[in-house]
C-alpha cells in the first residue's frame, strides 16, 4: 500500500478541532452525567461515517465507541479518551473561565472545563480520521475511537457513594470486556506532546484511630481521637512517608504520597470528643511495585507503632488498588509513535513516566499496548504541568501538531502490519 502521509497531515483542520472542541466542552458532563457528550460524540463519529455504538456501562453513562472497519488484516488500533471532566465546572472554590464548562476562544487558545483533561484530544481523535478520509486513504486495520465514562481518580469510600464517585477507569473496563479488539492504543491525556510509556500506581489509603465520647465537662484525660491522631500518628507517618518517597524511586522519578483529608468529630456537637479521626492518602508506587506489597509495608508499619505505643489501636485499610504499568522504550508502540512525532516536527519526542494515572494502565495490564502522548499540557512559562491560576486550556496549534502525529501514526501502523 502507497500511502501519502504528507498529504494527508496537510488536511488536518484546525477549525474543525477548535469546533468539536468547543462542542463537548459547552456540555458538562461530571463523572456520574456524562451521555448528553456521549451522544454529542457518537453523533459526529457517524457523520464521519463509522459504525457506533452506545454501550450503557451503567444507566444514563454509556461510552461512546466508534469503529472505521479496516481493509483487511492490519494492526487494529485504539484512540481511548474520557469524557468525564476533573470538576463540574460549579465549585465555588474554583474561578476562572478554566474552571467553567463554556469554551472562551483567545486566537489559537481555548479555554474551559474539559479543554485540557481531555476533550481537546477527543477532537484531535477524529479530526485525524477525519483527514485520513479527505484523502482517499482506507487502513487494513480496524481503527476504534472510544470516549468512555468515569475515568477521572474518584473512588467511592464512607458516605460519598453513587455514579458521580465511581470513576477509575470504570468506562474502560467495560469497554474492555465488550467487544473491544486492539493491538495497539494511545490516549491523549495531557503530555504537551510528550511520549508517555509508563505509570506509577496509586492506592487510596485510610488510617484510623478511635476515642471516647463523652462532654467537655468530663473530658479531661479522656481518650480524644483527633489529639491522637495528631500527636501519636501524624508524626509517626510524616517519618513513614519520607522514607517511602526516598526509597521508591523509578527512572529517576520518587514516589509520591498525598494527605489528601481528614475527617473527625462531629462539628455540630462541639460539646462532644471526637469518636474517631481518620486520615486519607494516595501513595503513588512505581511499576515493579504491587498493592500488596505496599500493603504488607505499611501493615507491618502501623502494628509497630501499635506495639511502640499501647492504647494507640490504629488501623488501616485500602480502597483503591491499581498497580502501574510501562512499555519497554524498544515497544513498537513507542517506537513507531516517536518516528511519526519527528516525522512531523523534525525532531524526536521526549520519552519519559508519570506519577498521574490513565486508562493506558489498565489497557496494558489486560495486554493491549497502550501509552498516552496529547495536544494539551504546555505551559506558558515552558515545560509539561496544570496551570492553576488559569485553569483548563488548550492551543490549537498544538492541537493540529498532535492530530498529523496521529496521522502519520496511523499510516506507520499500517506500514508495521504490512498493509
Amino acid at each position: 500500500m502507497t500511502l501519502d502521509a504528507a498529504s494527508a497531515r496537510g488536511r488536518v483542520d484546525k477549525e474543525y478541532l477548535a469546533r468539536m472542541t468547543q462542542l463537548l466542552v459547552d456540555i458538562p458532563s461530571p463523572t456520574g452525567s456524562e451521555a448528553e457528550v456521549a451522544r454529542a460524540y457518537g453523533e459526529e463519529m457517524r457523520r464521519l461515517g463509522m459504525e457506533v455504538e452506545l454501550q450503557e456501562v451503567e444507566a444514563g453513562r454509556p461510552n461512546a465507541v466508534g469503529r472505521w472497519k479496516g481493509t483487511g488484516r492490519g494492526i487494529r488500533t485504539l484512540f481511548d479518551g474520557h469524557l468525564d471532566t476533573s470538576f463540574a465546572g460549579t465549585e465555588e472554590e474554583l474561578s476562572g473561565a478554566g474552571y467553567r464548562t463554556r469554551t472562551v476562544r483567545d486566537g489559537d487558545v481555548l479555554v474551559g472545563m474539559g479543554t485540557f483533561n481531555m476533550k481537546g484530544a477527543l477532537a484531535c481523535y477524529l479530526g485525524a480520521i477525519k483527514a485520513l478520509q479527505e484523502e482517499g486513504i482506507d487502513l487494513p486495520g480496524e481503527v476504534t475511537v472510544a470516549g468512555v465514562v468515569g475515568e477521572i481518580e474518584k473512588s467511592p469510600v464512607g458516605r460519598f457513594q453513587g455514579p458521580s464517585y465511581r470513576g477509575y477507569g470504570r468506562g474502560t473496563q467495560y469497554l474492555i470486556g465488550h467487544g473491544l479488539s486492539a493491538d495497539w492504543a494511545i490516549l491523549g491525556e495531557p503530555t504537551g506532546l510528550e511520549l508517555i510509556r509508563g505509570h506509577f500506581g496509586t492506592v487510596w489509603v485510610r488510617l484510623s484511630v478511635s476515642g471516647d465520647i463523652i462532654h467537655t465537662a468530663w473530658s479531661s484525660g479522656k481518650r480524644n481521637a483527633i489529639e491522637t491522631w495528631a500527636e501519636r500518628v501524624y508524626p509517626r507517618w510524616q517519618a513513614w512517608r519520607r522514607r517511602f518517597q526516598e526509597g521508591a524511586v523509578h527512572e529517576g522519578i520518587p514516589g509520591v504520597v498525598n494527605l489528601a483529608a481528614v475527617e473527625g468529630g462531629w462539628p455540630w456537637r462541639a460539646a462532644r470528643t471526637p469518636p474517631s479521626c481518620e486520615m486519607f492518602f494516595d501513595v503513588r508506587t512505581p511499576p515493579p511495585m504491587t498493592p500488596a506489597q505496599l500493603a504488607h509495608d505499611l501493615d507491618a508499619e502501623v502494628a509497630r507503632w501499635n506495639a511502640e505505643d499501647p492504647g494507640l489501636e490504629a488501623s488501616v485499610s485500602y480502597y483503591v488498588t491499581e498497580p502501574g504499568t510501562e512499555l519497554p522504550a524498544t515497544h513498537p508502540l513507542v517506537t513507531t509513535l516517536g518516528a511519526a512525532h519527528a516525522a512531523v516536527t523534525g525532531a524526536p519526542p521526549r520519552v519519559g513516566f508519570v506519577t498521574w494515572y490513565s486508562d493506558a494502565a489498565l489497557l496494558n495490564r489486560f495486554g493491549i499496548a497502550a501509552v498516552n502522548y496529547g495536544p494539551s499540557g504546555r505551559l506558558p512559562e515552558g515545560g509539561v504541568g496544570f496551570s492553576l491560576p488559569r485553569g483548563e486550556y488548550i492551543l490549537l496549534p498544538d492541537m493540529v501538531t498532535c492530530t498529523q502525529v496521529y496521522v502519520e501514526w496511523l499510516i506507520r501502523a499500517a506500514q508495521a502490519s504490512g498493509g
